[in-house]
């Protein structure tokens, strides 16, 4: 790491400090991915958080993925859960894709496929390609039933947003 790249991560991490949001989401980006610093899952965790409870959107899907996976924290698929909806009730399409998968499977969430239907549609409805495969994939293994049932979700969803 070069001389300006160490006198840049400190006033970002002072930034963060001093409750900048976005910085501690930047923050937390950089340490996540590992760019021009080691990855550091731990410090992700802390700045994703941080982040988190002033209500970035971004910084909740984020450090829900953290959590559903177990990188730099230990694996907690509820939280993970929280983290999405948290997020997801913003209108963050993945967010709502993710907690759709966690629906599907069940993990940290009572298994559904029209919650999960639901969260699939909202997702694709907000552009999110990895949502529109997976509703395509769902829609040819639930019935007409669950469909409906997942729409009378998805309007009082929408209604809610």
């Amino acid at each position: 790491m070069s001389n300006d790249q160490k006198d840049a991560l400190k006033w970002y991490g002072k930034l963060a400090m001093n409750g900048s949001m976005t910085t501690q989401f930047n923050l937390a980006y950089i340490y996540n991915k590992g760019a021009h610093v080691p990855q550091n899952y731990k410090q992700a965790v802390k700045w994703y958080n941080m982040a988190a409870l002033q209500g970035s959107s971004s910084a909740q899907c984020n450090l829900g993925l953290l959590y559903e996976l177990g990188n730099g924290i230990k694996q907690d698929y509820e939280w993970a859960a929280r983290l999405y909806l948290e997020a997801a009730e913003q209108g963050n399409a993945i967010a709502q894709c993710n907690l759709g998968g966690l629906y599907i499977e069940g993990n940290g969430v009572e298994k559904s496929v029209e919650k999960a239907y639901m969260w699939f549609t909202l997702a694709a409805n907000a552009g999110n390609t990895d949502a529109k495969k997976e509703l395509e994939q769902l829609r040819k293994k639930i019935s007409k039933a669950q469909i409906e049932a997942s729409e009378r979700l998805i309007e009082a969803q929408e209604t809610a947003l």
